[in-house]
């Protein structure tokens, strides 16, 4: 009889510790994996060998065993199994956990930034985003506020099984094949560049981005849009029409999870790093270096925002209010 697999959650974010609830009470064994001297690893070293109750939109909650190393099952020789929730920039650190060959599944935002950095190491890596928007109340204490889906490339070695598994758990998993993930991706993308620096800087959940700020919103998608096609021979018209794809899936991605505040508002609000290098950064730099050069001034702008609003917390926006304004939001020639 084949053991049942063992999946290994990265990262006690607000995602993977619902990750990690959910997973959990669908009766799949699975470890919460925290950094060593974290607070988190020290609230789990003082409970009973390192057994932690998760309690999700204040529901009973579920006993999770959290530690700093992985579970294996030494019976079976399929590749461990890992589901990678942390920031972009903690990424490569938190796969160093992982033994070569191990299976991960990525639901970091920032895939795209991070897809040449993580496809150097010696791993099985299984595609994959999610729009579920949790955030954290406490410690262990998530408020899952925007029930989203997770989309998984069923052609990736693994993809499909775990597929199953998220489903089994509740999280509405949806398997893709290989271009239809590529596609969801540089959705993803897109819900990220609008959604998350647009709510940290006006300090609104998601479902106020878009009605004060559609015109940049629409812009940043067509950045996104000539970056995708930079390659390819594709008349204006065939870009500005994905551009208007995505704006659309952003759109669903703010009702789905209107009631959320973005990751990038909350890690503002206290004080934290911001994942915004590997979001709008990334779209500018790529922009900048694609052949040939592409111009991405509105994700480029919302960049500086973000790292000005991130070392003066004190002061006012200024480069939104640029932003919002009329005449930086003219479309570029590709």
């Amino acid at each position: 009889m084949t053991p049942a697999p063992i999946y290994n959650i990265i990262g006690a974010g607000a995602l993977g510790t619902m990750v990690a609830a959910k997973m959990a009470q669908a009766g799949i064994d699975i470890r919460l994996i925290v950094r060593d001297g974290s607070m988190k690893h020290a609230i789990a070293k003082q409970h009973r060998g390192g057994i932690v109750r998760i309690v999700v939109d204040d529901d009973e909650g579920i006993d999770v065993e959290v530690a700093t190393s992985p579970k294996r099952n030494a019976l079976s020789s399929d590749p461990s199994r890992y589901v990678l929730c942390t920031k972009a920039y903690d990424a490569k650190t938190g796969v160093s956990v992982c033994e070569p060959g191990a299976r991960v599944i990525t639901l970091c935002n920032g895939s795209l930034a991070l897809r040449s950095a993580l496809n150097g190491l010696n791993l099985e890596l299984v595609r994959a985003t999610t729009t579920h928007g949790c955030w954290e109340k406490s410690p262990f204490e998530i408020v899952h506020a925007g029930f989203g889906r997770i989309w998984i490339s069923s052609d990736d070695a693994g993809g499909l099984e775990m597929a199953q598994h998220f489903k089994r758990a509740g999280l509405g998993a949806i398997p893709l094949s290989a271009s239809e993930m590529d596609n969801r991706l540089w959705s993803k993308l897109a819900a990220n560049c609008v959604l998350n620096p647009i709510t940290a800087l006006l300090a609104c959940n998601n479902g106020n981005a878009l009605p004060r700020a559609e015109p940049l919103a629409r812009r940043v998608c067509t950045e996104i849009a000539n970056l995708r096609f930079t390659s390819f021979t594709f008349d204006n018209t065939h870009v500005q029409t994905y551009a208007n794809r995505l704006y659309e899936d952003v759109a669903e991605c703010a009702r789905e999870n209107a009631n959320n505040f973005s990751s990038m508002f909350q890690d503002l609000r206290h004080g934290r790093r911001t994942e915004i290098d590997f979001l709008n950064g990334w779209v500018a730099s790529a922009s900048a270096q694609a052949n040939p050069p592409l111009s991405a001034p509105a994700n480029l702008k919302l960049a500086m925002a973000i790292r000005n609003k991130s070392k003066f917390p004190a002061h006012p926006s200024y480069l939104l209010n640029d932003l919002l304004s009329d005449s930086l939001l003219a479309d570029n020639d590709r």
